[in-house]
């Protein structure tokens, strides 16, 4: 089997696990497991459901780590004060954990929580949009833009049909206005675009090859270091598409 192949074979491993559970989307773990897959950078992580957990969990990552609850049923994290930012010890990371649990609990008591995901807190000097939804003309199409809130304000994508290359990633970026800021400005050096436009063809061979498996998807953000420092997608967003059935 081709190490193409095989990518195909864990990556679709991924989705049907969740299909077992009943998910119709992937959990956040899950869905960066999905694309550290294909290639795409993601941050150090493990996913903790007891409290007993935390210290062997926090001895193997990087401080600073963000706290985030796990859950299918819950998309806008934030919303429900499923994260926690900036903790810099054990003792911060016990008390987001429970303070987590305890939020989330109070405001959605019918989510399945599999328990909290620590993971490295990246910064980047950029944050981007990397999104792909199945079109109904052109099949799995890959959007880029600005991220954070600025897909929203400046609805400002640029979108190609999958699978496509980096240079076709890098006239995305172009089509953009997240070309001038990348490009560095008031001082700042410039980002790595080349590793960001790697990032965004990575995304359309995923969309491409999980066309049957995967609705839509989204990486919001996707962190943009200077140039050699890389990306790193931080959060992402997979909803999976209804299993075929036969007639």
């Amino acid at each position: 089997m081709s190490d193409a192949a095989s990518v195909t074979t864990r990556a679709r491993a991924i989705v049907d696990e969740a299909r077992q559970r009943g998910q119709d989307a992937l959990t956040e773990r899950e869905g960066l497991a999905l694309f550290a897959e294909f290639g795409v950078p993601v941050p150090g992580a493990r996913l903790v459901a007891d409290r007993d957990e935390l210290a062997a969990a926090v001895s193997a990552l990087r401080f600073p780590i963000v706290c985030k609850v796990e859950s299918p049923n819950i998309v806008h994290k934030s919303d429900v004060g499923g994260v926690q930012l900036g903790c810099t010890s054990l003792e911060d990371v016990e008390g987001a954990f429970d303070a987590i649990l305890a939020a989330v609990g109070e405001a959605v008591p019918d989510a399945h929580i599999a328990g909290v995901l620590l993971a490295e807190q990246v910064d980047g000097m950029a944050e981007c949009f990397v999104g792909a939804h199945i079109d109904a003309e052109f099949g799995p199409v890959v959007g880029f833009g600005l991220g954070g809130i600025f897909v929203e304000v400046l609805n400002d994508l640029a979108w190609r049909a999958a699978p496509f290359d980096a240079n076709e990633a890098r006239r995305m970026i172009d089509d953009t206005l997240a070309v001038g800021v990348l490009a560095g400005f008031r001082g700042k050096p410039a980002a790595d675009v080349d590793a960001l436009a790697d990032a965004i063809a990575a995304v359309s061979v995923l969309v491409w090859e999980l066309r049957d498996d995967v609705s839509e998807l989204d990486v919001n953000p996707i962190l943009v270091g200077p140039v050699g420092a890389g990306v790193v997608a931080v959060d992402s967003f997979i909803k999976l598409a209804a299993p075929a059935t036969g007639d």
